[in-house]
């Protein structure tokens, strides 16, 4: 039955060993898909081959232990990754789907809320808006089923953006209100922030520059009261771009050069390539060249480090048109070259539109106007099917240039006919945009005088709780001082019975090591030596009891001693008790050598009353030869003290001398009352015990183990 029990033990173990494998290895393995993961987004923009692979080996890791939510999460990752460098051919859209499967099977609504936005932003890189909003609007209903607050102020802001595009400025606005007071729930303010500056580019849309300027410096405020120099960048850009358009272009200048420093620290290589587009802007605006080049080309190599194809290819777009202003139309041909060749590559068909039109307006200048007439039909249609009502009317007074120079003068007044609806429409936008705008105002007042009756009502608030706290805060101070005051009496109350325990316990031990029977003793035993005119011997232990009897009344009163002082009174004890009771027994102290006997202190007198009851209870008795043996050691921060004798055991001792177990009860009551003050005191695991030692059966003697706390005396 024993074997049986003892084989089903280890096979328990074994399996327990077994499964904690396999959970330990099971958590190795997803935070490697989530290590791969993460490393998807950190290399997205910076080396998107290294993203893709990274993906693709998280989504094998991931199925290889069949971790579903691992596969999912690493699927919209990849998707991200594709997404982030964006062109007809990839595979964003293909891995967005997968994901959305398989977030489907697990009920993950926050999954299937980030691949909805993803597949929002996909629909809004092809220039489908309409699509682009119901992705947003789905994602941001699967965030709302778990009051995800985050997600669904990123729907918010992601919706007015798409609407500010699509002009509907209300729309627009009203849903960036929405994201700011979530984001302001949960106390993202540096969110806030953000959602402040985009409402400033609403207003700047409607040409509100006076509540665009202010709210932009709202959102400074926010980031400045956050030391948060990134968001402040933002905040300097916007505030100069507000310069730009109002014409006082030295402000201008001045904001975007206190951001370019920011960006860069931050490693915003994007921020401060707009910034420098903008600078450029400014410098054109002043004639001034040769300076807005510079700025663009460091802008062309911010984007090249970014490895994002539409930003590089906008960067060449403003070097050509630069150069084609300082009619250096053979350098912005170079440029515009390697502008339309990226945005075909990767289908930036808005912004072709604008790029077919530079290079219309180069083959003009140079007199091709058949070659310009083929770019123009391809701006035409690009800003047709994207609806650009700016581009769709150069394209057409352009088209009516070239087709009137031409005597084509049929397909001249179809396209002045359209330029001039186009002019109309433009006109009829402006005078909606000023109902808008006139709106907007209204929003705007209505916006403040509610946040200015909110913020005297918080104030309101703030100073009531801030005379409540006053009140606590001295309800607080007047119970603390009281509890102090108790406290310290109490610690002096207990301090002092502690102090009084203490001498009474240094009385009784004393009085246990001062045996008189000792005494008495150990006197005869001198008396005697001199009587029989033994006088090495008399003087010998004359000197020995008086060096013990010394050390014992000064240790008595002392925490610690050195274990040096210790060992010598147990052997001035040891030799005093073999020449008192003429016996042969021998003792052997050890000393590990890790223990500095000089400089190493312990409690003094532990040792003594046991190693007494050895000897006269333990090896007395005994016929053969006694031996007692002593140990000091050092373990687990902690002396161990072990006295081991081979005498008849406490079994018999109990039996043959029944005064024995009075003396020894009393050693053994005063050394716990001992232990138990040194753990209070040093805040350590000291303890004591006592071992019957048996052979074949039989008692073969008694060890009694300390472990005491020590101090280093220097």
């Amino acid at each position: 039955m024993t074997i049986l029990s003892k084989l089903f033990g280890v096979l328990f173990a074994f399996i327990l060993a077994l499964i904690n494998l396999t959970v330990y290895s099971a958590e190795i393995d997803t935070a490697l898909v989530h290590h791969h993961i993460r490393l998807v987004h950190e290399y997205r923009r910076s080396n998107p081959d290294t993203a893709y692979l990274l993906g693709h080996k998280a989504i094998q890791e991931a199925t290889k232990i069949d971790y579903e939510k691992g596969i999912a999460d690493a699927k919209a990752a990849l998707a991200y990754a594709y997404l982030s460098n964006y062109n007809k051919n990839d595979s964003a859209v293909f891995y967005y789907h997968l994901a959305a499967e398989d977030y489907e099977k697990l009920l993950d609504k926050q999954g299937l809320g980030r691949v909805e936005f993803g597949l929002g932003y996909a629909a809004s890189f092809k220039g489908n808006l309409d699509e682009s909003k119901k992705h947003f609007l789905t994602s941001l209903s699967h965030y709302s089923e778990v009051n995800d607050k985050q997600g669904m102020h990123n729907c918010y802001n992601t919706l007015s953006y798409i609407e500010r595009q699509q002009k509907e400025y209300t729309k627009a606005f009203e849903y960036l209100y929405k994201a700011i007071e979530l984001a302001t729930e949960i106390e993202q303010m540096a969110v806030v922030a953000d959602y402040y500056n985009n409402l400033g580019n609403i207003y700047k849309d409607q040409a509100l520059h006076k509540q665009a300027t202010d709210i932009y410096f709202e959102a400074l405020a926010i980031w400045e009261s956050l030391s948060d120099t990134a968001g402040m960048s933002i905040a300097f850009g916007s505030i100069g771009n507000m310069y730009y358009l109002q014409g006082n272009y030295g402000k201008a200048l001045e904001y975007f050069q206190k951001k370019i420093p920011l960006a860069l620290h931050f490693n915003n290589p994007w921020e401060a390539s707009k910034t420098y587009h903008s600078m450029a802007k400014v410098y054109n605006v002043q004639q001034k060249y040769d300076t807005a080049l510079i700025c663009l080309k460091k802008a062309l190599a911010l984007n090249r480090s970014m490895n994002y194809a539409p930003a590089i290819a906008d960067s060449y777009y403003n070097l050509a048109q630069t150069m084609f202003l300082m009619q250096k139309n053979e350098s912005a041909q170079e440029y515009l070259d390697s502008c339309i060749y990226l945005a075909e590559r990767y289908a930036v068909s808005k912004d072709l539109a604008n790029y077919y039109l530079l290079q219309a307006e180069i083959l003009l200048s140079k007199q091709a106007n058949n070659s310009a007439l083929s770019y123009l039909k391809k701006s035409y249609a690009l800003a047709k099917e994207a609806q650009i009502p700016s581009s769709i009317s150069d394209a057409t007074r352009l088209l009516h240039s070239v087709y009137s120079a031409s005597g084509n003068y049929e397909q001249a007044y179809s396209y002045l006919n359209e330029f001039k609806q186009m002019e109309d429409s433009l006109k009829t936008d402006e005078n909606i945009t000023e109902v808008t705008k006139l709106e907007m105002q209204y929003l705007f007042d209505k916006k403040e005088q509610q946040l200015k009756h909110e913020q005297e009502q918080q104030l309101l608030i703030r100073e009531n709780k801030l005379k409540r706290q006053q009140v606590l805060l001295l309800a607080l101070l007047i119970v603390m001082a009281l509890t102090v005051a108790l406290a310290i009496f109490i610690i002096r109350a207990i301090n002092i019975k502690n102090k009084y325990r203490t001498l009474e316990l240094e009385q009784k031990l004393l009085q246990v090591q001062m045996n008189p029977h000792f005494i008495f003793n150990s006197l005869c035993a001198i008396q005697n030596a001199m009587i029989e005119n033994k006088t090495n011997e008399a003087d010998l232990l004359l000197t020995k009891f008086a060096r013990l009897i010394r050390t014992i009344l000064e240790n008595s009163r002392l925490p610690y001693v050195a274990v040096e002082s210790e060992v010598e009174t147990l052997q001035n004890y040891l030799d005093i008790q073999k020449i008192r009771f003429k016996t042969n027994f021998k003792y052997h102290i050890e000393i590990d050598e890790a223990i500095n006997t000089e400089s190493l202190a312990i409690p003094p007198m532990m040792a003594q009353p046991f190693i007494e009851n050895a000897i006269e209870h333990g090896l007395l008795p005994k016929k053969e030869q006694g031996n007692i043996n002593i140990q000091f050691a050092k373990k687990n921060g902690l002396i161990e003290l072990i006295i081991e004798d081979n005498g008849v055991g406490r079994a018999s001792m109990q039996e043959n001398k029944p005064s024995y177990q009075e003396k020894h009860s009393l050693a053994t009551v005063l050394t716990k009352e001992r232990i138990r003050a040194m753990q209070k005191t040093v805040n350590k695991d000291a303890y004591f015990e006592i071992i019957d030692l048996r052979q074949n059966g039989h008692p073969s003697g008694t060890k009694v183990v300390f472990c005491l706390p020590y101090i280093n005396t220097y």
